[in-house]
């Protein structure tokens, strides 16, 4: 009983493991047709161009993923509310539920933390 209960055990973490790298793979595809005019969303991307923002009266340069995976590494809700409510001259965000899950998964997994000391 104990085997087919880790063996049971085992197949859901792969069946998990796979479906969490199916959403990065998809938040990829969606951050880059939704954000790559303004962010740099992959390391081989060139950087975007900074765009005046008239109420600064200055160039304002929108942050590469790979800065904001740093930002909210192991905060994923924040990110979420984030991207749900952006501060200017960022655009306000309208998505589907899932379509973020996935583009936060994509970010968050651009994140290069180091664990934590015990």
């Amino acid at each position: 009983m104990r085997v087919l209960l880790c063996i049971v055990t085992c197949l859901s973490a792969m069946q998990a493991g796979a479906h969490a790298a199916q959403n990065v793979r998809a938040g990829r595809e969606l951050a880059v047709a939704a954000c790559s005019a303004c962010h740099q969303v992959t390391s081989d991307q060139k950087p975007r161009m900074a765009v005046f923002n008239p109420e600064e009266y200055a160039n304002v340069a929108a942050p590469p993923f790979s800065k904001i995976a740093t930002k909210y590494a192991r905060r994923p809700l924040a990110l979420r509310r984030f991207i749900l409510n952006p501060v200017h001259p960022m655009p306000e965000q309208s998505w589907d539920p899932t379509d973020l899950t996935a583009v936060v998964a994509f970010i968050q997994s651009l994140a290069h933390v180091v664990p934590a000391s015990r």
